[in-house]
Protein backbone atom coordinates (compact mmCIF):
# COMPACT_ATOMS: atom_id res chain seq x y z
CA UNK A 1 0.00 0.00 0.00
CA UNK A 2 1.45 3.71 -1.23
CA UNK A 3 2.23 6.17 1.65
CA UNK A 4 0.74 9.40 1.92
CA UNK A 5 2.49 11.80 3.94
CA UNK A 6 -0.37 14.66 5.43
CA UNK A 7 1.24 17.79 6.94
CA UNK A 8 -1.53 19.74 9.02
CA UNK A 9 -1.31 21.33 12.76
CA UNK A 10 -4.87 20.14 13.10
CA UNK A 11 -4.40 16.89 15.12
CA UNK A 12 -7.81 16.03 15.01
CA UNK A 13 -8.02 16.78 11.67
CA UNK A 14 -5.13 14.46 10.95
CA UNK A 15 -6.28 11.31 12.92
CA UNK A 16 -9.62 11.83 10.90
CA UNK A 17 -8.06 11.78 7.84
CA UNK A 18 -5.73 8.89 9.05
CA UNK A 19 -8.77 6.95 10.24
CA UNK A 20 -11.26 7.41 7.06
CA UNK A 21 -8.49 7.21 4.12
CA UNK A 22 -8.31 3.57 3.30
CA UNK A 23 -6.74 3.19 -0.27
CA UNK A 24 -3.18 4.55 1.29
CA UNK A 25 -1.05 4.34 4.78
CA UNK A 26 -1.47 7.76 6.03
CA UNK A 27 1.28 9.03 7.95
CA UNK A 28 0.47 12.03 9.65
CA UNK A 29 2.98 15.23 10.87
CA UNK A 30 1.83 17.85 12.47
CA UNK A 31 4.72 20.37 12.48
CA UNK A 32 7.54 20.86 9.15
CA UNK A 33 10.17 19.04 11.12
CA UNK A 34 8.38 16.01 11.90
CA UNK A 35 7.20 15.44 8.22
CA UNK A 36 10.91 16.16 7.40
CA UNK A 37 11.69 13.07 9.55
CA UNK A 38 8.76 10.92 8.19
CA UNK A 39 10.17 11.87 4.56
CA UNK A 40 13.37 10.42 5.58
CA UNK A 41 12.62 7.20 7.24
CA UNK A 42 9.57 6.00 5.25
CA UNK A 43 9.12 5.40 1.34
CA UNK A 44 6.28 8.34 0.78
CA UNK A 45 4.62 8.63 -2.94
CA UNK A 46 2.38 11.64 -2.18
CA UNK A 47 2.35 14.80 -0.06
CA UNK A 48 -0.75 17.05 0.86
CA UNK A 49 0.07 19.97 3.29
CA UNK A 50 -2.13 22.46 4.87
CA UNK A 51 -1.36 26.34 3.71
CA UNK A 52 -1.37 27.50 7.21
CA UNK A 53 0.28 26.01 10.03
CA UNK A 54 0.03 28.80 12.24
CA UNK A 55 3.08 30.54 13.68
CA UNK A 56 3.78 32.60 10.29
CA UNK A 57 4.30 28.98 8.19
CA UNK A 58 3.01 27.73 5.43
CA UNK A 59 3.04 24.44 4.18
CA UNK A 60 4.93 25.02 0.95
CA UNK A 61 8.32 25.41 2.75
CA UNK A 62 8.19 21.48 2.86
CA UNK A 63 7.72 21.25 -0.61
CA UNK A 64 10.81 23.68 -0.90
CA UNK A 65 13.15 21.79 1.40
CA UNK A 66 12.16 18.51 -0.06
CA UNK A 67 13.57 19.88 -3.91
CA UNK A 68 16.63 21.44 -2.01
CA UNK A 69 17.60 17.73 -0.76
CA UNK A 70 17.39 16.56 -4.54
CA UNK A 71 14.02 14.67 -4.27
CA UNK A 72 10.76 15.23 -5.85
CA UNK A 73 7.54 13.79 -4.84
CA UNK A 74 3.82 14.84 -6.25
CA UNK A 75 2.45 16.85 -3.86
CA UNK A 76 -1.24 18.94 -2.90
CA UNK A 77 -2.41 21.81 -0.50
CA UNK A 78 -5.07 21.19 1.49
CA UNK A 79 -6.53 24.15 3.41
CA UNK A 80 -9.18 24.63 5.68
CA UNK A 81 -9.33 28.22 5.01
CA UNK A 82 -9.87 29.86 1.79
CA UNK A 83 -6.94 30.51 -0.43
CA UNK A 84 -6.79 33.95 -2.71
CA UNK A 85 -6.70 33.69 -6.34
CA UNK A 86 -3.17 35.05 -6.27
CA UNK A 87 -2.74 32.09 -3.59
CA UNK A 88 -3.54 29.32 -5.99
CA UNK A 89 -2.04 30.63 -8.41
CA UNK A 90 1.76 31.00 -6.51
CA UNK A 91 1.22 27.18 -5.36
CA UNK A 92 0.43 26.15 -8.89
CA UNK A 93 3.39 27.49 -10.28
CA UNK A 94 5.29 26.28 -7.39
CA UNK A 95 4.06 23.10 -9.18
CA UNK A 96 1.89 21.84 -6.65
CA UNK A 97 -0.87 19.27 -8.86
CA UNK A 98 -3.27 20.47 -6.59
CA UNK A 99 -4.88 22.96 -4.91
CA UNK A 100 -7.94 22.64 -2.62
CA UNK A 101 -9.37 25.58 -0.21
CA UNK A 102 -12.35 25.72 1.79
CA UNK A 103 -14.29 27.02 -0.94
CA UNK A 104 -13.71 24.17 -2.65
CA UNK A 105 -15.16 21.58 -0.09
CA UNK A 106 -18.14 19.78 -0.62
CA UNK A 107 -18.19 17.15 1.10
CA UNK A 108 -15.49 14.76 3.26
CA UNK A 109 -11.98 16.14 3.50
CA UNK A 110 -10.79 12.51 3.56
CA UNK A 111 -12.61 11.19 0.46
CA UNK A 112 -11.67 15.01 -1.10
CA UNK A 113 -7.68 14.13 -0.46
CA UNK A 114 -7.64 10.00 -1.22
CA UNK A 115 -9.73 11.07 -4.46
CA UNK A 116 -7.36 13.75 -5.24
CA UNK A 117 -3.82 11.65 -4.46
CA UNK A 118 -5.35 8.45 -6.50
CA UNK A 119 -5.74 10.90 -9.41
CA UNK A 120 -2.40 12.37 -9.39
CA UNK A 121 -0.70 8.63 -8.42
CA UNK A 122 -2.30 7.67 -11.49
CA UNK A 123 -2.01 10.42 -14.05
CA UNK A 124 1.99 10.26 -15.16
CA UNK A 125 1.75 13.78 -16.51
CA UNK A 126 0.28 14.84 -12.98
CA UNK A 127 3.34 13.47 -11.37
CA UNK A 128 6.19 14.76 -13.14
CA UNK A 129 4.18 18.42 -13.33
CA UNK A 130 6.32 19.71 -10.45
CA UNK A 131 9.48 19.05 -12.08
CA UNK A 132 8.32 20.66 -14.87
CA UNK A 133 7.29 23.85 -13.26
CA UNK A 134 10.83 24.02 -11.60
CA UNK A 135 12.53 23.63 -14.64
CA UNK A 136 10.46 26.57 -16.03
CA UNK A 137 11.25 28.71 -13.03
CA UNK A 138 15.14 27.21 -13.57
CA UNK A 139 15.31 27.57 -17.65
CA UNK A 140 17.31 24.24 -18.14
CA UNK A 141 15.01 22.24 -20.21
CA UNK A 142 17.36 22.43 -22.89
CA UNK A 143 20.10 20.73 -21.20
CA UNK A 144 21.65 17.61 -21.88
CA UNK A 145 20.76 14.61 -19.11
CA UNK A 146 22.50 11.17 -19.27
CA UNK A 147 20.49 8.34 -17.45
CA UNK A 148 21.79 4.95 -18.04
CA UNK A 149 23.46 4.80 -21.68
CA UNK A 150 20.92 7.57 -22.56
CA UNK A 151 20.98 11.29 -23.22
CA UNK A 152 18.53 13.25 -23.88
CA UNK A 153 17.13 17.09 -23.14
CA UNK A 154 15.67 17.52 -19.85
CA UNK A 155 12.85 18.76 -21.29
CA UNK A 156 12.40 15.35 -23.34
CA UNK A 157 12.76 13.68 -20.25
CA UNK A 158 9.96 15.09 -19.02
CA UNK A 159 8.17 14.34 -22.15
CA UNK A 160 9.11 10.58 -22.08
CA UNK A 161 7.58 9.99 -17.60
CA UNK A 162 4.67 12.29 -19.11
CA UNK A 163 4.14 9.44 -21.90
CA UNK A 164 4.55 7.09 -19.08
CA UNK A 165 6.82 5.20 -21.01
CA UNK A 166 9.13 4.41 -17.69
CA UNK A 167 8.61 1.53 -14.65
CA UNK A 168 8.20 3.32 -11.64
CA UNK A 169 11.53 3.40 -10.54
CA UNK A 170 12.97 4.54 -13.21
CA UNK A 171 10.13 7.28 -13.54
CA UNK A 172 11.75 8.71 -9.80
CA UNK A 173 15.29 8.05 -10.26
CA UNK A 174 14.48 10.97 -13.74
CA UNK A 175 12.79 13.35 -11.42
CA UNK A 176 15.21 13.12 -9.09
CA UNK A 177 18.26 13.60 -11.15
CA UNK A 178 16.69 16.37 -12.75
CA UNK A 179 15.74 18.07 -9.62
CA UNK A 180 19.59 17.65 -9.10
CA UNK A 181 20.68 19.16 -12.23
CA UNK A 182 18.16 22.16 -11.27
CA UNK A 183 19.78 22.59 -7.82
CA UNK A 184 23.35 22.15 -9.80
CA UNK A 185 22.27 24.66 -12.24
CA UNK A 186 21.35 27.46 -9.16
CA UNK A 187 24.50 26.82 -7.43
CA UNK A 188 26.14 27.56 -10.03
CA UNK A 189 24.90 30.48 -11.15
CA UNK A 190 25.37 31.92 -7.50
CA UNK A 191 21.61 32.28 -6.79
CA UNK A 192 21.08 31.83 -3.37
CA UNK A 193 16.81 30.83 -3.76
CA UNK A 194 16.27 27.61 -5.53
CA UNK A 195 13.10 29.18 -6.87
CA UNK A 196 11.78 32.13 -7.59
CA UNK A 197 8.80 33.45 -6.10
Amino acid sequence: MKKILVLDDNEKLLLRVKENITKFEVIPANTIDAAIEKLKSEKISFIAVDYDLGQDKTGDILYDLLFESGKSIPAMVFSGKDLSEGTKKYLEDKGFSKIISKADVEGSPSKLLEKAAEQILKDCRSRIYQVQKKVEVIGNGGNPLKIGDEVKTIREWIESVAKCNHSEEEEEQIKDLIIQNCLALVKRSGNPEFSKD
